[in-house]
């Protein structure tokens, strides 16, 4: 499996250690339509360039392509990962980009649009199975095409919960729920995550998480299914990710 790990620029000083790919989340487009870098980013170089936006409908630039070309020559970028939905940028971003050889990364709902773009799928789910999500993918899409999302899961549901949606905790709220209730762990082949259950208040808590060893469960999974190339945030993985590396 190959692993690369999406961070900021400040946290490059702790990610080159890893020895992975990188996918630098640097640049956003800002609400005049144009391109705007993070502090630091002058220092990047090589990898995969992750573009994201604020806005929930896009505003595109006349220009952004050209500065979103020039950046990937200029860094020596291997690729660009657009971390928003917007067919006014990516039509002609895919196809400036695959005169260059170079691999346009999108979401799964845009997947279907852009034939020689790399899928990106999320491992996070919180019903049904974790197989057949991804083997689904992967009949769609083919295998070879699919950038595995791997993400985190620490979720507190309140039972029954029938909209299949908890609440998002993070790693330190979980880690306090955890040890509050010392609750016994089980394991969900289905989901591929661990979970435990807790009352409070006359109300029973169902609450679903991931540790280095159910990480590496979905990326074996994902191997089964000849899927080959994983993604994961540094700030969302960093306390499972050495021992996810070992």
């Amino acid at each position: 499996m190959r692993l690369v790990i999406a961070a900021e620029p400040g946290d490059l000083e702790e990610v080159l250690s890893l020895k992975t790919q990188l996918a630098h989340i640097a640049y956003r487009v800002g609400e005049d339509g144009c391109l705007y870098r993070a502090e630091g980013a002058s220092k990047i170089s090589g990898g995969i360039m992750v573009i994201g936006s604020d806005l929930s409908e896009q505003r595109i630039g006349d220009r952004l392509v050209y500065e979103i070309i020039t950046e990937c020559k200029t860094r020596k970028f291997t690729g660009v990962l657009v971390n928003f939905e917007n067919r006014e940028l990516l039509e002609p971003l895919a196809k400036e980009l695959n005169s260059l050889n170079l691999t346009l990364y999108v979401h799964e709902e845009m997947g279907y649009e852009y034939e020689n773009a790399t899928v990106l799928v999320s491992s996070a789910i919180s019903g049904g199975t974790l197989k057949r999500r991804l083997s689904e993918a992967a009949e769609h899409f083919g295998p070879e095409r699919i950038l595995l999302d791997v993400e985190p899961v620490f979720r507190n549901f309140l039972l029954p919960a029938p909209d299949g949606e908890g609440k998002i905790l993070s790693f330190d709220e979980f880690s306090e729920l955890s040890d509050k209730y010392s609750s016994a762990a089980f394991y969900s082949p289905e989901l591929c995550c661990n979970y435990f259950t807790y009352s409070e208040k006359g109300n029973t808590h169902f609450v679903l998480y991931d540790t280095a060893g159910t990480l590496k469960k979905k990326l074996q999974l994902a191997e089964s299914l000849k899927i080959n190339k994983a993604i994961l945030v540094y700030s969302e993985s960093k306390n499972l990710l050495m021992r996810l590396l070992e």
